[in-house]
Order: C-alpha cells, then sequence, then structure tokens
C-alpha cells in the first residue's frame, strides 16, 4: 500500500509513545515491577502514591492558574514553560526516593513487551516503513529499553530519557534526563525533522503541543480534556477529520492541530484521503 499519497506526503513521521502509541501510560508499570523486589512494599508504594498525587495536584493547580487569567494576558510558550519546574521536582523525587533503583533490562523488555498499543498503529507504521518513511519516537519516557522493546522494530529511532545501569546490570534509580519539557521535545523536533521532505508529529498532550504546531502536519490524538482547554483558551485552529468534505490544503500550514480520535483515523487520512473540515476556530496562529 502506498502511504506517500499526492495529497499528504510525508518523509517522517515523528510520534511520541505514553498516551499516543500506547493505550495508557507506562510509568506506572516500571514502579509496581521495582516494588516487587523491596522488602518494605507496602511504605515504598505509599510513597509512591504520595508523589503522584503531588504531581497532579500541581498540574492541575498550574492549569487552574493559567487558564483563569484574561486570555491577552498570556502566550503558549510561557504557559508551557510554566510546567518545567513540576516536571524538575518530580524527577528530582523520583531520583532521590530511588523508586527505579534495582530494575533490570531484562525487566524493561518484558514490561515493554506486554505494552498495549493503540489500535492500528503496528499496521500504519510497517505500512509506512514500507513506503520508506523515517519512523522516530520522541518521548518523557524514563526507559529507552522499554520502548525499543514495545516498538519491536516499528521505529528507526528512539529519543528519551535514560535509566542508569550499576555494574550489575541493576538500574541506580538514576535517569539520565534528555525530554522533559515542550520545550525539549520542540528542540528536538526541530534539530530531527525531515530537511527534504514533510514531517507529521503526532502526541496526545500539551507537553506536545510546540512540536505538533512547528509540524508540516500536526496531529492530537485522543480526547484529553486539559488539551482541548488549552485549544480552546489560546484559540489555536484545529482540523478535524470528518467524511465529506474535500481536500484541504490548510493542513499544510504550520500552526494548524489536526484532531483524530484514532491512529486508523490517520491512517485513512493518510492513504485513502479521507476529507477534513476547518472546525469554526479562529484562524489566527497562537501567540508565541
Amino acid at each position: 500500500m502506498n502511504y506517500g499519497v499526492k495529497n499528504y506526503p510525508i518523509s517522517k513521521l515523528i510520534a511520541d509513545f505514553d498516551g499516543t502509541v500506547t493505550q495508557k501510560d507506562t510509568i506506572s508499570p516500571l514502579v509496581l515491577t521495582a516494588a516487587e523486589n523491596r522488602s518494605n512494599q507496602d511504605q515504598f508504594l505509599t510513597q509512591w502514591e504520595q508523589v503522584v498525587q503531588w504531581y497532579v495536584s500541581q498540574q492541575e493547580s498550574n492549569v487552574k492558574k493559567w487558564l483563569s487569567a484574561p486570555e491577552s494576558a498570556n502566550h503558549l510558550i510561557d504557559f508551557l514553560e510554566s510546567f518545567k519546574p513540576i516536571e524538575e521536582e518530580s524527577l528530582r523525587r523520583v531520583t532521590q526516593q530511588q523508586f527505579l533503583r534495582g530494575l533490570t533490562k531484562h525487566d524493561l523488555k518484558q514490561l515493554g513487551r506486554n505494552v498495549l498499543k493503540r489500535e492500528g498503529v503496528a499496521n500504519m507504521l510497517k505500512g509506512l516503513q514500507a513506503s520508506a518513511v523515517e519512523i522516530e519516537i520522541l518521548s518523557a519516557n524514563w526507559s529507552k529499553t522499554l520502548i525499543q522493546s514495545a516498538m519491536d522494530g516499528l521505529c528507526d529511532q528512539i529519543r528519551t530519557n535514560h535509566l542508569v545501569f550499576d555494574d550489575f546490570g541493576k538500574s541506580t534509580g538514576e535517569i539520565r534526563q534528555n525530554v522533559t519539557s515542550a520545550q525539549d521535545k520542540l528542540s528536538f523536533f526541530e534539530k530531527y525533522r525531515s530537511k527534504t521532505g514533510k514531517t507529521l508529529y503526532i502526541g496526545d498532550s500539551i507537553t506536545d503541543f510546540l512540536a505538533i504546531l512547528s509540524a508540516d502536519i500536526g496531529v492530537l490524538i485522543g480526547d484529553n480534556y486539559v488539551t482541548r482547554q488549552v485549544i480552546d483558551y489560546f484559540g489555536i485552529p484545529t482540523v478535524s477529520i470528518t467524511s465529506n468534505e474535500k481536500y484541504n490544503p490548510e493542513i499544510h500550514r504550520p500552526g494548524i492541530i489536526l484532531l483524530v480520535d484514532s491512529w486508523l483515523d490517520l491512517e485513512n487520512f493518510l492513504i485513502q484521503n479521507r476529507d477534513i473540515m476547518m472546525e469554526n476556530r479562529p484562524c489566527h496562529l497562537p501567540s508565541f
């Protein structure tokens, strides 16, 4: 099957991992696996739950604070940057309390093999690879080994964070950080996007927004409530896949987000030229 259709040809697809390729976040299984070898398992899991609750409450309060302010007072980049200290503090707590200590690469590979992917991911990525489209994963996940095992040859490159291992092949609990924020994702995206053709980026959260908006075709998958709040607040123009409209050249304009419910929708869009419809949203680019 030819994925290089004339209306929406791409040379490279760059995808987020957790929640985009996968059905669920894979961070919790990492920690639960590490907990299996702890003598104080109940205390360990209680401490982990405290970190999770802190992180969620910080994220929610930050969103509420920003989105309750007058629209003209805020810019998207400033909003996204405001999450970086939360991410950094979260990672500091995870590392300091050594939640990931003791994991082996065997553990990580097994976790990767058990990851449930979204419907249609494997078929679409195989088809793209057969059409010489490069596939890359760009993720804030904590384990490259887990992603490699989960993807099982479905991508050409993975850019993410790394666990540090000791001489006995066990993780020390330290995370070598490369990708932790929306700005990090944008930097990697700009560095590695196709230099000769169009690049599609697909993600599911606000951490993906800058890369999505910079891409030739930027795709937001799923129905995350916060992402829709942010889109509405900043007046970001979107394009939704529907069934009865003709080819829309607007999709090639960076600064527009293509909304899809599934990889099956995206495959139909690229392969069969399923139609799209501009939503009734402002057509100005968001304030960067």
